[in-house]
């Protein structure tokens, strides 16, 4: 199947990130685009998108620190779990089931913005260490569409970093 190019995803805007992001954490937080050429910190996991034809259409990387303090929020872990996680650079199941569910959510972001966008859902999560062949060539495709965002409490504290990537015109075949 080819996809046309206004068929694509489009990407979210800081503030639809922010409200998901505050929504879910029960807390206000700040999204803020990292300036081009800074440094990016080294990511984590990463959530793959496919459409409904299971052809991957978008990836989300999060670091270490966006994983362990966003997806322990999100079921009020206590302070000593995520200590211990910090300490073990390793994050409970509980924190990645979190976390799976908090980049599920993020679909949503991708599928509320234009009524004939195409469909993407949350289909993988995998360490970006272990990120499939299909993954890779998403990062590599010229012309890809992206953001990268650092994230912050209201205070300016950092929670951690996440990254979007969109595929450009021609699709990657995925079969999850």
């Amino acid at each position: 199947m080819i996809i046309e190019a206004s068929s694509r995803l489009l990407l979210p805007s800081l503030d639809e990130l922010e409200s998901v992001l505050s929504n879910l954490m029960d807390a206000p937080l700040l999204a803020d685009r990292y300036r081009k050429g800074s440094p990016l910190p080294e990511f984590y996991l990463a959530g793959l998108y496919c459409d409904q034809n299971d052809v991957l259409r978008s990836l989300i990387q999060v670091d270490f620190s966006f994983a362990l303090y966003c997806g322990a929020r999100l079921s009020l872990i206590p302070a000593g779990v995520i200590e211990e996680s910090k300490a073990s650079g390793e994050l409970t199941d509980t924190i990645v089931a979190n976390v799976h569910e908090i980049l599920n959510i993020f679909g949503l972001l991708f599928n509320e913005q234009r009524p004939n966008a195409p469909r993407a859902r949350l289909t993988k999560l995998v360490l970006v260490d272990e990120l499939p062949e299909e993954g890779q060539e998403l990062l590599r495709s010229p012309g890809l569409q992206g953001i990268d965002v650092a994230v912050s409490w209201r205070d300016r504290r950092p929670v951690g970093a996440l990254s979007i990537r969109l595929l450009p015109k021609a699709p990657v075949d995925y079969a999850g």
